[in-house]
C-alpha cells in the first residue's frame, strides 16, 4: 500500500503547517476586508487576491489524507482518525457560535429554527441557514463552514477508491485528473444553464473541487517523482501562477481560474518542501478558519465595522481562542488518536 518510508519523510521535512496556516490567514484576511469594510494597502490587497487559500487547502488535505490512508491499517481508525480531526473542535466552535447568537442577536429567535441550525452545523449541514438567522451578522453565522461537508465526501471517496488507485498507472491518474477538471470548467462556464436550486446544491458537494483534492492525492501517490522536481522548480510555478493571475488569461477561458490555482497549489508543495526549517510547531490554522467568522459577525451584528482599531482586535480576540482551541480541544483529540 505504498512506501512507508516516503510517509514518514513527509511528515517529518516539510513546512506545511506553515503553508497551511497562510491559506487560513488569506481566508481570514478577506473575509475580514470585506465584512468589516476596511481597505488594505493595494500591494497587500493583490497579495489576497493572488494567493487563494481554500484550493491551497483542498489541495494539501488530499496530498495528506493519501499519505495518512497507506498508515492506516481499517475503515474503522480511518474515519474515527477523521471525525477526532474534524469534531472536537468544531463541536466546541458551534456551542461558541450558538451561544453568541443567544447574547448578540437582535432579532427575535425562532427556537425550532435555532436548533435546527445548531444540529445541522454540528453534522453535515453547515451550508444551511434558516431565513429566521439571516438578519443575524452578516446574513451567514459562519458561512466558512460551507467547506466541511466536501472534505468530509472527499475522504468518503478516496479511502472506498484508494485500492483501486493505488495499483493504477500514471496516465491513468493523469485522465481522471484532467476528466475532474474538466468537470469542473464547464460546470462553473456553463452554470447559468444549470437551475439555480441544482447549482447550489452541487456547488456545496466535493464535486467542483474534486480536481483540487484529486491534485494532491496525484502527488502525494507519486511523491518520489514529482516532489523532487517541485522542489527545484518552485520558483517557476510562482511566477506561472502570479503570470495567470495578473494576466487575468485563464479567467477568459473559464470562471475558475484553474490554470492559476494549479501552478498555486504545485508552488505551495514545492516552497514547503524546499524550506522544511521555516515549519511551525503548532498548526491554529483549522481553528482559525471555524472561529474567525463568528468573532466577525459578533461584531458586524453590534456595528462595529470600518475601524482598524476594530480591525485589529477582531485577529487578537480570533488568534488567542483559535490558539486555546488548538492547544486543549485538539490537544485531546490528538491524544485520541495516538492511541488507536
Amino acid at each position: 500500500m505504498g512506501d512507508n518510508s516516503i510517509s514518514k519523510a513527509i511528515s517529518r521535512d516539510n513546512s506545511l503547517n506553515l503553508i497551511r496556516l497562510l491559506c487560513c490567514l488569506q481566508i481570514f484576511a478577506g473575509h475580514m476586508m470585506y465584512h468589516l469594510e476596511v481597505q488594505f494597502p493595494f500591494v497587500i490587497d493583490r497579495f489576497l487576491h493572488f494567493f487563494l487559500g481554500l484550493p491551497v487547502f483542498f489541495m494539501l488535505s488530499g496530498f495528506l489524507i493519501y499519505k495518512s490512508i497507506e498508515r492506516t491499517p481499517d475503515t474503522k481508525t480511518f474515519f474515527l482518525k477523521r471525525v477526532l480531526r474534524l469534531f472536537p473542535e468544531l463541536w466546541v466552535c458551534v456551542l461558541v457560535e450558538l451561544i453568541c447568537i443567544l447574547i448578540f442577536n437582535h432579532d427575535p429567535i425562532n427556537m425550532k429554527d435555532f436548533v435546527l441550525f445548531g444540529v445541522g452545523q454540528s453534522t453535515f449541514f453547515q451550508f444551511w441557514t434558516p431565513e429566521s438567522l439571516r438578519g443575524y451578522g452578516v446574513g451567514c453565522p459562519n458561512g466558512s463552514l460551507w467547506t466541511i461537508p466536501p472534505i468530509i465526501e472527499f475522504y468518503i471517496v478516496i479511502w472506498f477508491s484508494f485500492k483501486w488507485l493505488d495499483r493504477q498507472k500514471i496516465q491513468t491518474w493523469i485522465l481522471l485528473f484532467l476528466l475532474m477538471a474538466g468537470f469542473s470548467h464547464f460546470f462553473y462556464l456553463y452554470q447559468s444553464r444549470i437551475p439555480v436550486i441544482i447549482f447550489k446544491l452541487a456547488d456545496v458537494t466535493v464535486l467542483p473541487q474534486l480536481w483540487v483534492f484529486f491534485l494532491g492525492t496525484f502527488v502525494s501517490k507519486f511523491s518520489d517523482r514529482i516532489l523532487p522536481f517541485l522542489k527545484k522548480y518552485w520558483w517557476t510555478f510562482f511566477a506561472m501562477s502570479f503570470f495567470f493571475f495578473w494576466s487575468d488569461i485563464d479567467m477568459k477561458i473559464g470562471y475558475f481560474g484553474s490554470l492559476q490555482i494549479l501552478t498555486l497549489c504545485l508552488f505551495a508543495l514545492g516552497f514547503a518542501f524546499r524550506f522544511p526549517k521555516l515549519d511551525i510547531k503548532m498548526d491554529i490554522s483549522y481553528a482559525i478558519y471555524v472561529y474567525h467568522m463568528v468573532v466577525v459577525n459578533v461584531f458586524v451584528e453590534m456595528g462595529l465595522i470600518k475601524s482598524w482599531p476594530i480591525f485589529f482586535t477582531v485577529v487578537v480576540i480570533t488568534l488567542s481562542i483559535s490558539w486555546l482551541s488548538t492547544k486543549y480541544v485538539g490537544g485531546f483529540s490528538q491524544r485520541m488518536k495516538t492511541k488507536m
